[in-house]
């Protein structure tokens, strides 16, 4: 992350900035450089590497990318353009230039670049939003399908800024100090949020948005940001019947992007692909193409923490933003989130975990119990989501089975931050029908927000049962385990959400380290009379 998190550390982190990514170098195009500028960080060149990675020939990447995370490379490298200087500095300003912009030759590569060729413009005469496209070359699309991207365009904005409430993007012409494009790049000919065509599917895109926000020329001390996307020009290729279906998606996720920007565009990347991912399915329910990212999801591994924002995972989240919709039984606890997000001037500027443990406060709920919860809804998705008969259940860790000769089994188990781990305990058939079962959880002292809970499954049905833990983090339960249980599944969680170091460019929330990691855990099971 590389923001202050609250108004009075705004200084002394863009100070920090300056150091640690050794910014304060002039803008190519706006005046003379410094008179000896300072290396660039190791981490804005990383950044650099891999936006030039996303658009050059795949054998000759400087590193190793996932194309489908093409707006957080582009993100990560819009927020230290101020710490690139000299040849570095001019190749980030050239990658975050739009289609319509002309790049400098030594720069070609395959990022979308419309050339001499005229371009077509169309906007919404009610809505700020404008459609851009050629006719002819690599990136031409056809007038038929521009229509229907701007159509598209005009039900996502009705969906996600009328509708749902979210912010409109920033407008990206210069109405006041924050809103210019960076010096050298063009805004699209007017304030509105531009969209342009082009060809995405050779190079394993589905669609990106970018900045190039006149703040990036400066160290931020706010991190507000106009943006502006790019969605393919036709859709063939990419394995769907009908091209509309992964337009539509697409522009849910990306335009929804654009919305963050003006929010806050370093927030935690579990945050903000997660909830893009999620409100695909909110704007567009008939699609379910965010269904493919729980192969990679709390579902598929909840041992891993829940604000890693690295890899598949940051888009496996959104089913976290999903479960917390339908908890509260409202969606617009993740604009609430967002809203605490906000990093504009003047902007609460909570993180992704913080922002979101108050809104859950104010909404009556610990987090704590939200996080046990919602591991346990996971273990039979079916019966507690909307559309949850067509998920996959969460894997179990331990399965094991209980018999007159076999009445306890312990587990001894360390967790990480924002992470459960489950036990199945199956009844075996020579048990007492009066059987009864007997949970122990010996955890963490509660400062550190250690939670459990059982789920019990018979021919009644699915039960949440929480299993209330002391001061000690230690708690205990019994269960009906007689003829007719199928099976208990008792859930540990780790549910600490304490950071130190942030806006330190880490892995987890607020770029910190978890100070709870690896926290431990015993889960013991006994049959009693």
């Amino acid at each position: 992350m590389l923001r202050p998190r609250c108004p009075a550390r705004a200084a002394r982190r863009a100070a920090a900035l300056v150091t640690a990514l050794a910014s304060g170098v002039a803008l190519v195009g706006v005046g003379p450089a410094a008179a000896t500028p300072p290396a660039p960080s190791s981490a804005a060149t990383l950044a650099l590497e891999r936006a030039v990675a996303l658009f050059d020939a795949r054998e000759h990447a400087p590193v190793s990318i996932d194309a489908r995370l093409a707006t957080m490379y582009l993100r990560d490298l819009a927020l230290r353009v101020p710490a690139l200087a000299g040849p570095e500095r001019e190749r980030a300003v050239a990658l975050l230039d739009r289609p319509s912009d002309a790049e400098p030759a030594r720069f070609e590569d395959f990022d979308p670049e419309y050339g001499t060729r005229p371009v077509t413009i169309d906007c919404d005469a009610t809505r700020p939003v404008c459609v851009h496209w050629v006719h002819g070359g690599r990136h031409a699309a056809t007038d038929a399908f521009a229509a229907r991207v701007l159509d598209v365009l005009r039900d996502v904005w009705d969906a996600e800024v009328v509708d749902a409430g979210y912010r409109p993007p920033k407008p990206d012409r210069e109405t006041s100090p924050g809103d210019a494009v960076l010096p050298g790049t063009d805004d699209g000919g007017g304030p509105q949020t531009d969209v342009y065509l082009a060809e995405l599917g050779d190079l394993g895109l589905f669609g990106y948005c970018a900045s190039n926000d006149r703040k990036l020329a400066t160290p931020l001390t706010t991190f507000d940001l106009s943006a502006y996307c790019v969605l393919d020009n036709d859709y063939l290729g990419y394995g769907y019947a009908n091209p509309l279906l992964p337009l539509r998606v697409t522009a849910a996720h990306e335009f929804f992007h654009a919305v963050q920007f003006a929010y806050d565009a370093a927030e935690d990347a579990y945050l903000m692909e997660g909830t893009a991912t999620w409100v695909e399915d909110e704007v567009f329910d008939a699609v379910n193409d965010n269904r493919a990212f729980l192969r990679s999801s709390p579902l598929s591994d909840p041992t891993i923490p829940l604000d890693l924002g690295t890899g598949q995972r940051v888009y496996g989240t959104w089913i976290w933003f999903r479960f917390l919709a339908e908890r509260l039984g409202d969606p617009d606890v993740v604009r609430r989130i967002w809203e605490l997000a906000d990093a504009g001037p003047g902007g609460p500027d909570r993180y992704s975990t913080r922002a979101t443990r108050r809104v859950l406060e104010d909404s009556g709920l610990d987090l704590s119990d939200a996080l046990a919860t919602f591991a346990a809804w996971n273990v039979r998705p079916g019966r507690f989501y909307e559309e949850g008969s067509a998920w996959p259940p969460a894997r179990i860790q331990h399965r094991l089975r209980l018999t007159p000769r076999t009445t306890w089994w312990r587990v001894d188990a360390r967790l990480r931050h924002l992470t459960s781990r489950a036990v199945s305990l199956a009844r075996g058939a020579a048990l007492s029908p009066d059987a009864r079962l007997r949970i122990r959880i010996e955890g963490p002292p509660a400062s550190t927000s250690p939670a459990a809970r059982l789920v019990v499954i018979d021919r009644d049905g699915v039960r949440v049962l929480a299993i209330p833990l002391d001061a000690g983090g230690d708690g205990s339960r019994t269960v009906r385990f007689g003829t007719g249980v199928r099976r208990v599944v008792a859930i540990a969680v780790n549910a600490s959400t304490r950071f130190r170091d942030c806006d330190r460019i880490g892995r987890y929330s607020c770029g910190g380290r978890p100070i709870d990691d690896d926290a431990r855990f015993r889960i013991t099971a006994r049959v009693v009379d």
